[in-house]
């Protein structure tokens, strides 16, 4: 039983990790679009 609710646990860090990093690098895309587009407008 308590393997299992670790390897439950795992799981869930790696899944929110995954999230994060994901959320991270769509705001970073936007970011550099953003910045971007100023340069060319200037």
């Amino acid at each position: 039983m308590h393997y299992r609710i670790a390897v439950y646990s795992l799981q869930l860090i790696v899944y929110s990790l995954q999230l994060i990093s994901w959320l991270f690098a769509d705001n970073l895309q936007i970011s550099c679009d953003f910045l971007g587009g100023f340069e060319e407008k200037a």
